[in-house]
């Protein structure tokens, strides 16, 4: 990802993705899918541009989607801003819809873990997935390419991020990729 940055301006090109694979493969307790994805980068870019300003606005140039609270690019901006500071002090997210708000949320916890699950820099950890054990407790599965205490201590930081989100206690069951877990 190319990254070009200015005094109060980034502008980031993103590759555009292709779906090799998609297989729905269970439905999930708010009603979405779970989903086993397979993606691949492509050559195509989307240029991202960042400018420091006092409030938040999308513009999408050349698109016929129009920008709005629904939007993916606005959520994410509002998970990002979220977990720096309180909602309170950003009055767009106080104007949302409570369903909208609580994507948001999500967003913000998940983007908060991935930081998390990668703090020491080596993309350590392959892949996660939130499931439920069959006494109904909530799980959070990793798959490390290598025993990665950092990514689990950091991890293990989140109790109560995600007590607060998902209003159950969770349990953090790490393990190679071969299956083994890590103790």
């Amino acid at each position: 990802m190319e990254r070009r940055e200015r005094k109060n301006a980034v502008t980031v090109l993103a590759p555009a993705k292709l779906n090799l694979a998609l297989d729905v493969v269970g439905l999930l307790p708010n009603g979405y899918h779970a989903l086993d994805m397979t993606m691949q980068t492509i050559t195509l870019y989307e240029r991202v541009m960042l400018r420091r300003s006092a409030g938040l606005s999308l513009r999408l140039p050349g698109s016929l989607v129009q920008p709005n609270d629904k939007n993916t690019a606005i959520k994410a901006a509002l998970a990002f801003f979220h977990r720096k500071r309180p909602s309170k002090k950003i009055p767009l997210f106080l104007q949302l819809d409570e369903g909208i708000r609580e994507e948001v949320r999500l967003l913000s916890l998940f983007l908060t873990l991935a930081e998390r699950m990668d703090k020491s820099h080596r993309q350590i950890i392959r892949s996660a997935r939130f499931g439920r054990t069959p006494d109904g407790e909530l799980e959070l599965c990793l798959r490390a390419s290598e025993v990665c205490p950092i990514e689990i201590e950091e991890i293990g930081r989140s109790h109560k991020l995600i007590k607060k989100t998902f209003h159950t206690h969770f349990t953090l069951c790490p393990c190679l990729e071969n299956g083994a877990p890590i103790v």
